[in-house]
């Protein structure tokens, strides 16, 4: 009977620790802390920064391994040399596997020139992730306007999101 109890109490503070995590999608409406991360061209993303200089950013955080990752960077790249100026990107890897050379080497392969850096600010975990590849959009006063889990499955996804933030702001 004790080893019932227990177990049932244990089961209970799992569920309501996995109900207390916050989705993604929660975190709309709130700001974003401030962070810099090392990108693979040797420079430093600062999103207070990006954004004195631009309208929005998309933070992508993804993997190397994940299909949907992979799958949605040719359209965002495409999408961002039509926006740059106004839209910045960083896509920051949650894996710690994908160190710094592999992640170059990705992009490199990829033809990616946006900004690609590991997730050093650890917003993945602090959002509660648990899905990637998941997407934000941040506003001007770092505000969280939107996220998505999934990979988009086209140039127009990324850039109708776009037009609908920028006609915001």
């Amino acid at each position: 009977m004790k080893k019932i109890l227990s177990l049932t109490a244990a089961l209970l503070l799992l569920f309501s620790f996995c109900a207390a995590q916050a989705a993604p999608e929660d975190f709309i409406g709130t700001a974003l802390e401030d962070f810099t991360v090392s990108t693979t061209d040797g420079s430093e993303f600062t999103l207070s920064e990006a954004l004195e200089d631009h309208e929005l950013v998309l933070v992508n955080l993804w993997a190397t391994w994940c299909p949907p990752c992979r799958a949605e960077f040719p359209y965002l790249e495409e999408a961002w040399k039509a926006y740059q100026d106004r839209v910045a990107i960083i896509a920051m890897t949650v894996e710690a596997n994908d160190t710094m050379a592999v992640i170059s080497k990705f992009a490199e392969t990829f033809g990616l020139t946006f900004h690609i850096a590991r997730d050093e600010a650890n917003l993945f975990g602090k959002l509660g992730g648990m899905y990637i590849p998941t997407t934000l959009i941040v506003g001007a006063d770092r505000k969280i306007l939107a996220v998505e889990v999934g990979g988009k499955p086209s140039v127009s996804a990324f850039t109708e999101w776009f037009d609908q933030y920028l006609d915001k702001e």
